[in-house]
């Protein structure tokens, strides 16, 4: 009996033995195993799109801090109503790297933890556009776009139409905003204005491109003047920009000073613009009693354009007087009738949705020279003669100087030169000339 008790206490102290020996010598190296395993992060672990694979804690935490200052340093978020952009400030994030990293699930793809301070991205938006209603923005969809993209740390470009975040449609209908009328005579319109011309969003619009595209080369210029005149009118009060654009040498006696757009097919005389808006617009094109109606459709804009004329200036042409011994002592005929040359400038007035005034584009210089009349006189006594020729000699040197300025402020691309126009009207003058092909002495 005595035995059996003895070697149950044996074998009590035997496993108490094996115990403490085992635990002392395995334990701590399990319990470090247990400890380092719970520590770093597994394969495939991100916060954000950094990759904490093979981290700890603390290292982790470095890593997505590094990546967010450089995501605040070149994050870029856009908000955009209608032509107006605002960036908005990174700043108005807020990020919770510590947090995002404690919860981070291992071998998955975490978010990091982003929120808005309350009612800081209502106040920054509405501050910068303050004629929308807060009430017509769905501001928590907004936030929660914004917040995913930011939750990312994706350093990419980031562009929002605001339009997209509004609970009313009245911002996004289609409205007319501008009308022009041209009057012409010209009655071959039917083929260019059958359907609206469209302008997409941030595209450039070419006439003599569409001519092309519809065929239109048969039809007359002055045709084909009044409607890039009336389409140039068209466009000058919105933020559309005028990239080419061409007068001829004489002002058309339908257009008003500053109006005028020549098209010229032989000669690449083009009218170009760019609608800079992330939204399209058209125009549309009636004809009705010799008069061509342009209007165009689309959103209304935010700013207000408004087409203002200045420094308009007329100079008187010359005579310039001939001799022909055809014609009898103190006869005179009229070879050419002379016209004013004109000058004017034409800026683009800007002002914000309240009505405040933001600052002024110029458009254009337009200058037309003026057009000599041409006389045609009978011979006279040669000093009379001579003392004409002086004079129109002094009048002319006068004058040269003022008109050459003139010029030098245009800002057309004509084509038309003064010999050709003179040249013109002298090819066509009746048999006081000579031959037809007899060259000027």
């Amino acid at each position: 009996m005595k035995n059996k008790q003895g070697v149950k206490i044996f074998i009590v102290l035997f496993l108490c033995t094996f115990f403490i020996f085992a635990f002392s010598h395995y334990g701590a190296s399990a319990f470090n195993s247990i400890i380092k395993n719970g520590d770093i992060f597994g394969e495939n672990t991100m916060v954000g799109n950094v990759n904490i694979s093979g981290k700890n804690e603390l290292e982790a935490i470095r890593a997505v801090d590094e990546q967010l200052t450089l995501w605040l340093d070149e994050m870029v978020i856009n908000i955009h109503f209608k032509e107006k952009q605002i960036q908005l400030d990174n700043a108005l994030i807020r990020f919770n790297v510590t947090e995002s990293v404690k919860t981070a699930q291992h071998g998955q793809r975490n978010m990091v933890i982003v929120h808005f301070e309350e009612n800081t991205l209502e106040e920054s938006i509405l501050n910068s556009y303050p004629t929308i209603d807060s009430q017509t923005i769905n501001f928590e969809k907004l936030q929660t776009d914004l917040l995913n993209s930011a939750a990312q740390l994706q350093s990419e470009q980031l562009e929002l139409k605001l339009e997209d975040y509004l609970t009313s449609s009245t911002f996004n209908e289609d409205v007319v905003l501008h009308e022009v009328q041209v009057k012409t005579d010209d009655v071959q319109l039917s083929s260019i204005i059958d359907k609206p011309i469209e302008i997409p969003a941030n595209s450039r619009f070419s006439l003599l491109k569409l001519i092309e595209e519809k065929g239109l080369n048969d039809v007359s210029e002055e045709a084909l003047n009044a409607i890039a005149s009336g389409i140039y009118q068209l466009i000058l009060p919105t933020n559309f920009a005028i990239i080419e654009r061409n007068i001829g040498n004489e002002k058309p006696d339908f257009i008003p000073l500053g109006f005028e757009a020549k098209i010229d097919l032989q000669k690449n005389m083009d009218l170009i613009f760019a609608n800079p808006n992330k939204i399209p617009y058209e125009i549309n094109m009636e004809f009705f009693d010799n008069t061509l109606i342009f209007s165009l459709k689309g959103k209304s804009f935010l700013h207000t354009y408004e087409v203002v004329s200045k420094d308009e200036q007329s100079f008187k042409p010359k005579i310039i007087k001939q001799y022909n011994s055809l014609l009898e002592p103190g006869e005179k005929v009229v070879e050419r009738q002379g016209k004013e040359g004109l000058f004017i400038k034409v800026f683009r007035a800007i002002y914000d949705e309240k009505g405040a005034f933001l600052r002024s584009e110029a458009i254009s210089e337009d200058f037309y020279p003026p057009i000599h009349q041409i006389e045609v006189n009978g011979l006279i006594n040669n000093a009379e003669v001579e003392a004409d020729i002086q004079e129109e000699t002094g009048s002319e040197n006068a004058e040269s100087l003022d008109n050459n300025q003139q010029s030098n402020n245009s800002n057309s691309t004509s084509s038309e030169t003064d010999e050709e126009a003179i040249g013109g009207v002298l090819e066509s003058n009746s048999d006081l000339w000579g031959k037809p092909i007899e060259q000027m002495k």
